[in-house]
């Protein structure tokens, strides 16, 4: 299991004081309230203290102690905001922190094999999980009324000619 959860990306500046655009994935905002941890894409780590949040589209605006302006601000693309693992609580049976699907093997119902969740896509808010199997990916929408299970492997329920609307040819 991650020793850290990633609760949301950065994923752009906003405007010319530092803010930053946030893609959120968690339920609850309390752990913007104070430090959180950053981890930048080549996976270093260091603590940051939030100065101020509110809901901004389908994510957040977050102001950073220490990023100041838009250049700041621009060194933050892709950094994930993350809290540590035991600060997290347990998880009803049929629901799991993103990080831990990654690697997951997803099925049918009838066990047909789909992919592996590869990495995760939110645009326009919509929580989609990135699967791979062999020479196709499947941006599948991870909707409460397509899961079956969360348990691994992932039981998924699409209606039909779903799969085959989401899935396209991996570039190589």
């Amino acid at each position: 299991m991650a020793k850290h959860i990633c609760l949301g990306q950065i994923t752009r500046p906003h405007g010319v004081r530092g803010e930053v655009c946030v893609d959120w994935y968690a339920e609850d905002t309390a752990y913007l309230d104070g430090e959180i941890l950053l981890e930048y894409p080549d996976g270093s780590t260091r603590t940051a203290a939030i100065r101020s949040w509110r809901p901004h589209k389908n994510g957040l605006l977050v102001c950073l102690e220490g990023v100041d302006d838009r250049n700041a601000a621009e060194l933050l693309r892709g950094v994930q905001l993350c809290v540590a693992r035991e600060s997290l609580p347990e998880l009803p049976d049929n629901e799991a922190y993103i990080e831990d699907l990654f690697g997951r093997k997803v099925v049918l119902t009838d066990g047909t094999r789909v992919g592996v969740v590869h990495h995760i896509e939110m645009p326009a808010g919509q929580l989609l999980l990135a699967l791979r199997d062999g020479e196709w990916e499947y941006l599948f929408p991870a909707r409460e009324e397509f899961i079956v299970s969360l348990k691994d492997p992932i039981v998924i329920d699409p209606p039909p000619g779903l799969l085959e609307t989401c899935r396209t040819p991996l570039q190589h």
